[in-house]
């Protein structure tokens, strides 16, 4: 795990409840490199910055960017056109009453598009549907036709497309990103190296938007000595 690029909802997640500064020793300890494209930086710094609600916590993303923790990449040639066919992609892959229907945000979509051109491990992304798109989208039907009371209807050449370009990408949670702090022991004094702590973190980021189930949890907190 050398390289890791993040769409901004784990990096809210762990921000909003202040795991920043365990990621950041995590990357520090283990030699990582940690980035996010321009249009995650606009999303989880420079926007937020201007509104009240939210300038907090991209004060404490930038800090982190500050340290070295992460790094904000813009985009490369190689970047720009795999975002460019990758949105012609988006924009055409899912219909709902014969209309297309957005799923995918550009952040999303160029955080997508540098993991491929800086050929990194693994996306960080707490959102669901991008994750189900990769790796279960018949279930991911289902999901937006409870969300959407409609039947929902994938293009299946865009979509072979877009698994063509994305197919096995390995994804991590930010739920992924705590366990595997606490088992390299980089907790630091944020937490107290316990089963408990990890518990009430885990369930933190997942009331924060993190895609995760209780039985995810539960099922991880087996293998996890008192």
């Amino acid at each position: 795990m050398k390289k890791l690029v993040f769409d901004a909802s784990s990096i809210i997640s762990l921000s909003e409840k202040c795991f920043i500064n365990i990621i950041g020793k995590l990357a520090e300890e283990k030699k990582a490199g940690f980035f996010m494209p321009e249009s995650v930086f606009f999303e989880t710094v420079t926007h937020p910055m201007k509104i009240r609600r939210f300038e907090l916590n991209a004060f404490r993303i930038q800090s982190a960017i500050n340290n070295n923790w992460f790094t904000a990449v813009k985009p490369g040639t190689e970047t720009a056109r795999t975002l460019q066919a990758t949105m012609k992609i988006a924009q055409n892959l899912c219909y709902a009453d014969g209309q297309p229907i957005q799923i995918m945000h550009r952040g999303e979509l160029e955080a997508l598009a540098l993991l491929k051109e800086m050929n990194a491990d693994a996306l960080v992304i707490d959102e669901r549907t991008t994750r189900m798109l990769l790796e279960e989208p018949q279930n991911l039907r289902s999901l937006l036709e409870f969300r959407h009371r409609k039947k929902i209807r994938f293009d299946e050449k865009k979509l072979l497309e877009f698994r063509r370009l994305f197919g096995g990408t390995r994804i991590f949670r930010s739920s992924e990103m705590l366990a595997l702090a606490y088992e390299q022991n980089c907790f630091g004094k944020e937490l107290e190296h316990s089963r408990a702590s990890l518990k009430a973190a885990l369930f933190s980021v997942k009331y924060a938007g993190c895609a995760i189930t209780h039985s995810e949890i539960n099922e991880y907190l087996k293998g996890v000595a008192k």
